[in-house]
């Protein structure tokens, strides 16, 4: 067996301390180099603020010192050439760690540092990831595995991708009223832009690239033996030189992964876009955070 595969291993046979109190949540987010890096600092303030019981929230120094990117990852510093820093590897180690540092039972949430977004001047009041966590516990979910993106009706002041939200108060029926419904992204868009990374995958993944892409710029997962397989499962691509590669290749590095595996394990994408108010979307931490907590989501496809 590999030094990798063996690291996976011993990690996976550590005991998991099981917990009759309320499950805590556990802040994860990664940044290299302006705005992001702002917006790592405005979590580093706010977490505890926000319900969090913790934060894993790291720079290069902190994800390049960690033994298993030493040991495992650190072909992805030559790989990333022309993509993201590290081709977004450090996603996959990250949910790892945090996995590893909280209790069974306890959440754990991805953030990213979002250069869209300025929370500096943002109302906080009433926002708490707990909210969240109970109302999908509630509602009889477990994890939040992303979000549904849409494609947008038209340009934007921001970013052309970024999707158009109307006024809660035009929400009719799931749709905006006098409004055109932003046509979701799907998986032949993944398809498009990673055929070496779908190689890796089996040939009836193919059929089922008509379903929502999912957006991984927020992940809100629980700690439990299946979560932790199949994050392990994420990471391994990572691990794995040659994966490692085409995910290198490929456009939406750690997203076009996560939507790959999101089909060999059944993953149901969230989606807020229907009723968020004026100016949020997937991408907005606080917009998620409101949007879950109020119950104001549907489950793509109906899975948890």
């Amino acid at each position: 067996r590999s030094r990798p595969m063996l690291l996976l291993a011993l990690a996976a046979a550590a005991a998991q301390e099981p917990s009759n109190e309320s499950p805590r949540v556990h802040l994860a987010s990664f940044a290299f180099g302006k705005p992001y890096t702002d917006t790592l600092e405005w979590y580093r303030e706010h977490a505890r603020s926000l319900g969090f019981a913790g934060a894993l929230l790291w720079g290069r120094e902190e994800l390049e010192s960690d033994p298993l990117f030493a040991s495992s990852l650190a072909h992805l510093v030559d790989l990333q050439k022309g993509t993201r820093p590290y081709c977004a590897g450090f996603k996959s180690l990250m949910l790892h760690r945090s996995l590893e540092r909280s209790r069974e039972g306890d959440y754990v949430m991805w953030a990213d540092a979002s250069r869209h977004f300025d929370y500096t001047n943002r109302n906080l009041t009433g926002l708490d990831v707990n909210a969240a966590v109970t109302r999908l516990r509630r509602d009889g979910r477990t994890n939040v595995y992303g979000f549904v993106m849409c494609k947008g009706v038209g340009p934007t002041k921001r970013k052309k991708s970024l999707p158009h939200c109307c006024k809660r108060d035009d929400v009719v029926d799931g749709n905006c009223r006098d409004k055109p419904r932003p046509v979701d992204s799907t998986l032949s868009r993944v398809a498009e832009l990673s055929p070496a990374l779908l190689a890796f995958f089996p040939p009836n993944v193919s059929a089922h690239l008509e379903k929502p892409e999912i957006n991984t710029a927020h992940l809100l997962l629980q700690n439990n033996r299946e979560t932790r397989g199949l994050v392990k499962e994420f990471l391994r691509y990572y691990i794995q030189y040659p994966s490692a590669k085409a995910i290198c290749r490929s456009a939406p590095n750690d997203q076009a992964l996560w939507n790959l595996l999101g089909v060999v394990h059944d993953m149901q994408p969230v989606n807020i876009n229907r009723h968020c108010s004026k100016d949020c979307h997937h991408k907005d931490f606080l917009a998620v955070l409101d949007e879950l907590g109020g119950g104001r989501y549907e489950v793509e496809g109906g899975g948890g």
